[in-house]
């Protein structure tokens, strides 16, 4: 998108979805900021912007051709180190990473990459179990930079970037250690209605709907509400297909295998714990083939696999 166009394509798009200025502003700016970008008065910066297009249900493509200065750029490559360090496990050389983003002046001034630096923080204390009540009030404070009174029973009504979609699914990771997992469905549920009533396609939900709804039947067969689990997995197998994209599928059969198994319907599962094992196979996941083919044997199912 070119940087001329950036202020009439929010606008035009903010009241399409019947946002007014203040609420797309709110907190991190005031209703006169919003109204002079619009305008083409002042250019946002990166961070501003991506907060910006991710309220209105724009996906990041849109930022491809916006200006990004050296220092964001720095700041970027600093968090998708971060990032990975992160997902593998390396939780010592992520807080490491985290110090030298915060010897960053911008990181801690901009409220966009505090949020991102408290919800890192909160994640390596729960992954590392240090102190989860101590991760809580991490998440708890990344949320109230973008959502001023946040409140887990109003989720659905508030409008949420990606990385407040990435505090909340972490906020459930906290109940669900603390053995919350009502608490942790309830919380999944309102997100869905959020992402249910503001993006009128699949494709605007994007792939952080998929995660929600894999987090949500997973937790719903721990609590044995086996129907409703069925019900969102093939909700989540028509959004995998709707996105083209098939890591997931696997799961989603496995999960309503394992249900439909519970209420009794054998003759269906057996078939779709088929479908699920081959799945895992072609996406050469061999050990969550190998878990469904333990899983099949134990429960005393004549399967061939």
């Amino acid at each position: 998108m070119a940087v001329f166009a950036i202020g009439e394509f929010i606008r035009k798009t903010r009241k399409q979805l019947g946002i007014t200025q203040e609420e797309l502003a709110e907190p991190y700016m005031d209703r006169s900021h919003i109204s002079k970008i619009e305008r083409g008065v002042v250019t946002p910066d990166y961070g501003t912007l991506k907060v910006l297009l991710e309220r209105l249900g724009v996906t990041e493509q849109h930022l491809g051709d916006f200006f990004i200065s050296d220092e964001e750029a720095r700041i970027q490559e600093c968090f998708s180190l971060l990032d990975g360090l992160i997902v593998r496990g390396e939780f010592q050389a992520a807080k490491s990473q985290l110090e030298e983003l915060k010897s960053i002046p911008s990181v801690e001034q901009k409220g966009f990459y505090r949020q991102k630096l408290l919800l890192s923080e909160g994640i390596i204390i729960l992954q590392t179990g240090e102190n989860l009540d101590a991760a809580y009030a991490r998440l708890q404070e990344a949320m109230r930079i973008s959502v001023l009174n946040f409140d887990e029973s109003r989720i659905e009504d508030y409008l949420l970037t990606k990385n407040d979609v990435l505090v909340i699914n972490n906020i459930v990771v906290y109940h669900t250690l603390m053995n919350n997992r009502e608490k942790s469905v309830e919380i999944l549920y309102r997100l869905k209605k959020n992402f249910d009533t503001r993006f009128v396609d699949v494709q605007s939900k994007g792939a952080m709907y998929t995660l929600l709804l894999a987090n949500l039947t997973y937790l719903l067969e721990e609590l044995e509400r086996y129907q409703e689990a069925v019900e969102l997995c093939d909700l989540g197998k028509k959004v995998c297909l709707g996105l083209g994209k098939a890591e997931m599928l696997p799961s989603f059969v496995a999960i309503k295998a394992n249900c439909l198994y519970e209420l009794g319907n054998e003759e269906l599962a057996q078939q779709m714990f088929k479908q699920a094992y081959y799945g895992f196979e072609l996406q050469e996941r061999f050990a969550e083939r190998n878990t469904i083919k333990h899983y099949v044997k134990k429960i005393g199912l004549d399967i061939a696999l």
